[in-house]
């Protein structure tokens, strides 16, 4: 959606992503809050964590690109 993400570590396991560089993350309410504060005023930031996560989206999770590798992980061998 293009709008940057705080997230607790739970909420951010299994994706490949980098706190501070495509996301912020905090465990504590106290600090999840900080963190979207943070980011409020925080307008290079705010827009720098926005374009490294829809970078970090299209390069890894565009749902075109999963289907590909899907398709090609089912294909028989010699069925090119």
């Amino acid at each position: 959606m293009g709008n940057p993400v705080v997230s607790t570590s739970v909420g951010a396991d299994g994706i490949e992503c980098e706190d501070g560089k495509h996301l912020l993350t905090a465990d504590k309410a106290e600090d999840f809050a900080d963190k979207v504060i943070e980011l409020m005023n925080d307008r290079p930031l705010f827009e720098s964590l926005r374009s490294e996560a829809m970078a970090l989206v299209s390069e890894k999770y565009d749902w075109n690109k999963i289907g590909l590798m899907i398709n090609r992980s089912l294909l028989l061998p010699g069925s090119n």
